[in-house]
């Protein structure tokens, strides 16, 4: 994973709302991105917004309770199979990077 932060702008991290363990490691690769990508926007995504209630394990809360405990740029759900707030999620990144981009 280093090798694909070298010269990022931005970075989205993306755990699957179905399955808890897909969050294990978020502490770690976020260390690993600031180490290689320096200072920039990281986000939290969670996936597969379009199953049911019934198959998700991880709340939304508890998805912006890591992404503040990491100190992450911002957080959102989207399913890519539906596309519900996929646009939205890259406007966001987007819009944190430029202002980062023109703070420096």
């Amino acid at each position: 994973m280093p090798t694909y932060c070298l010269g990022a702008n931005a970075a989205f991290l993306l755990y699957d709302i179905t399955r808890p363990q897909t969050l294990d490691n978020i502490a770690e690769w976020t260390n690993i991105v600031r180490q290689k990508g320096g200072p920039i926007p990281i986000m939290l995504v969670g996936s597969k917004l379009d199953l049911t209630d019934t198959q998700r394990q991880i709340t939304r809360e508890y998805g912006i309770q890591v992404a503040e405990k990491n100190e992450l740029a911002s957080f959102a759900e989207i399913s890519s199979k539906t596309g519900q707030n996929v646009n939205k999620t890259f406007e966001v990144l987007t819009e944190l990077t430029l202002k980062r981009t023109e703070s420096r």
